[in-house]
């Protein structure tokens, strides 16, 4: 491909890029192209991995509402595939949107059941952070 249709891959390397540079707006951008991009191809793993990437940038832009938005149904996809722990990830997102939208009683269901699956899945620096 060039560059007037980049890869997703390609697309996902510059929002992480953008994203550790804090140039939140443009990770937001890629991160939602990459998705597409995905989805169309019928990655839907990969486009769920990347709408968990947008949501944490859009928490990072104060855009609770859209970031819940964009973890929602992530996952499920992850379960059905097996992927505990994406799917863990995906709910602590969840939870962490769902906490600065005020939705304290949600969030700390979500977030335990985040603490549970990564518990199964032994990954301990995750889990410090649900």
């Amino acid at each position: 491909m060039n560059d007037t249709n980049p890869s997703p891959e390609k697309l996902a390397k510059q929002a992480e890029k953008a994203y550790q540079a804090d140039d939140f707006s443009q990770a937001v951008m890629l991160y939602e192209q990459a998705a597409q991009l995905y989805k169309d191809a019928g990655d839907e793993l990969a486009a769920a991995e990347q709408a968990n990437n947008l949501s944490v940038c859009l928490l990072k832009m104060k855009d609770a509402e859209a970031a819940l938005h964009a973890a929602a149904g992530t996952d499920l996809l992850f379960q059905e595939a097996g992927d505990v722990n994406r799917q863990a990830i995906a709910i602590a997102n969840q939870a962490a949107a769902m906490e600065e939208l005020g939705q304290l009683e949600e969030a700390l269901e979500r977030y335990g059941i985040a603490s549970e699956l990564l518990k199964q899945t032994g990954n301990k620096q995750m889990r410090s952070y649900v």
